[in-house]
């Protein structure tokens, strides 16, 4: 596989392998002065997620650049995830993944079908090439990359499936392929870094953290209820979600959605909260909520959210998202699995 298609797509295992045979060592990338460029294009990737411009590069930018801007552009990558890692924040993880796969998908509408099926396939995808633009992707592999995705158009019933593959157009496959890159992206981290190497990544951080308390504390103050750190890791996780730009799937927006309105959310303010949905409708996100408001649903209990895979797993006591939230309110505590 060529250096440039490694330097668009680093998230691939082809890149990983190509890294490893350079025989650069974690240590050299982290310390090393002839890495210098690489780190800081490590952390401008981290910032360009935070502050919604993309990893910092024009989707053009890499198409004639030398062999040494390409395994630099390469490289950062990595070191990108040590940072990640480093700070080890779960919403900074997937506002990366998102921004990331995003980019993504916009290089590879400049490529073939042959070539985009090829890096699904790369990645794990279970997917095959039909006639003319058509793609067919295995169900279980639809189901569950297609369960975050807003819109009855991708929900199974409303696809052709044939023999247990779903029928796709290429539009539509690479949006699906979008979001399994982004959860690969997601995989494995935050990584098991060893205190040497994060004492040389601390001095990248600074800015990256006082980007990130920005973001996270100008979202809390949009929720209009005292101590919203009080709440659930599962319910947090949810909203750092929402305000990473990732679409919640069915099960986690009920939750969310009966969660606040039981503790006092007006319908407006959970609409203001839905707001930073990449595929946001103002008039199906009223519908909803105000249906659930009608009825007044109770949320799911810890293990209903667990069955739909909406659920953290860092609950001293799970039980009841509500009494989870009543407890903590009262005894003053918090929940740190999700910080």
């Amino acid at each position: 596989m060529e250096l440039l298609t490694l330097a668009n797509y680093p998230f691939l295992p082809q890149a990983s392998l190509y890294v490893k045979e350079l025989g650069i060592s974690a240590r050299e990338l982290v310390y090393e002065k002839a890495y210098d460029l690489v780190r800081i294009r490590g952390r401008e990737r981290v910032l360009g997620a935070l502050r919604g411009g993309g990893p910092g590069q024009d989707l053009r930018s890499l198409d004639h650049a030398k062999e040494s801007h390409l395994i630099r552009e390469l490289l950062s990558y990595p070191f990108s995830r040590m940072i990640l890692s480093a700070i080890g924040d779960a919403y900074l993880i997937r506002r990366f993944a998102m921004v990331e796969a995003k980019t993504a998908h916009r290089r590879l509408e400049r490529e073939s079908p042959a070539f985009t099926v090829q890096i699904g396939k790369d990645l794990g995808l279970d997917v095959d090439r039909m006639t003319g633009d058509k793609l067919r992707v295995h169900f279980l592999d639809y189901i569950h990359v297609s369960s975050v995705l807003r819109g009855i158009e991708w929900k199974l019933v409303n696809r052709r499936v044939k023999g247990g593959w779903v029928v796709l157009n290429h539009k539509d496959y690479l949006r699906i392929l979008q979001e399994f890159i982004r959860l690969r992206i997601e995989e494995g981290l935050p990584l098991d870094l060893p205190a040497e190497l994060r004492g040389g990544i601390e001095r990248y951080l600074s800015e990256i953290r006082e980007e990130l308390s920005k973001k996270t504390a100008k979202f809390a103050d949009g929720i209009p209820v005292v101590n919203p750190e009080k709440f659930p890791p599962c319910i947090r996780s949810m909203i750092q979600d929402i305000a990473a730009g990732i679409n919640l799937p069915h099960s986690a927006r009920f939750t969310l959605t009966s969660f606040l309105l039981k503790i006092g959310l007006s319908v407006e303010d959970i609409i203001k909260i839905y707001r930073s949905s990449p595929d946001f409708d103002e008039s199906k996100t009223r519908y909803q909520v105000e249906h659930i408001a009608s009825r007044g649903y109770t949320p799911p209990s810890c293990s209903t959210i667990r069955t739909y895979g909406n659920c953290t797993g860092s609950c001293p006591n799970p039980g009841h998202p509500l009494t989870i939230y009543l407890r903590a309110i009262e005894g003053g505590g918090d929940h740190e699995g999700t910080r």
